[in-house]
This record gives C-alpha cells, structure tokens and sequence, in this order.
C-alpha cells in the first residue's frame, strides 16, 4: 500500500513517540503490545461515544473509495487499490456513487 507523504510523515512522527514494542506492527497499545481486532473496535466506540459521529474503520474504508473515485481514479485502480478480486465488491462500496457521477456528467455530455 502507497501512502502520502503527509501520511508517511504522521506514520513517523507516531513510530517516535509510541512506547517500546517487542512485535512488528505498527498500531500498539501503551504497553506495547499489538492492536487486537477488538482493541480497534473499542478505539472507534470511545470515538464514537466522545464526538457523537456514528463513525468505524470499515466506514472510513467506504469513504476513501467514494472520494478516490469522485477525484478521477479509474474503477479498475481503485478496485486494485482496495484489493479487491472482483468489480462487484468494488460497486459494493461504492453505492449510489455511480449514478450521481452519470447525473453530474450528463449536462455536460448529455444530447439535451
């Protein structure tokens, strides 16, 4: 996975100040041990119960698409970004986001 250099410099900035760790990942918790499935779950619920926003990781997964795809990537990048072995799950994600792209592009492409 490719990251940005705003990303890259945050990642960073994490790995200097995160506590010692005797496993290679990179998300540990204060006693340096691993993130474990639940321990993210439990992160997004503080999040969510703390600012109010109905917000998880898959969620921000869906949001990432919705955006790449509404700023130009093409469907089979993004589908390969994603990782995704088929277009049906890429379409899975991204919704309604195929229709209000043709509604957008229509005044400019449309015969009317």
């Amino acid at each position: 996975m490719r990251l940005s250099s705003r990303v890259m410099r945050m990642v960073r900035k994490y790995l200097t100040q995160r506590p010692e760790q005797s496993v290679d990942r990179l998300w540990v918790t204060e006693d340096g041990k691993p993130i474990t499935f639940w321990g993210g779950q439990s992160i997004f619920r503080r999040l969510r119960e703390r600012s109010g926003v109905a917000v998880h990781a898959h969620l921000l997964r869906h949001n990432f698409a919705k955006k790449a795809l509404q700023n130009g990537v093409d469907r089979g990048v993004l589908q390969d970004m994603l990782g995704h072995t088929s277009p049906v799950m890429t379409n899975r994600y991204l919704g309604d986001e195929r229709k209000a792209q043709a509604a957008n592009q229509m005044p400019k492409f449309g015969p009317i």
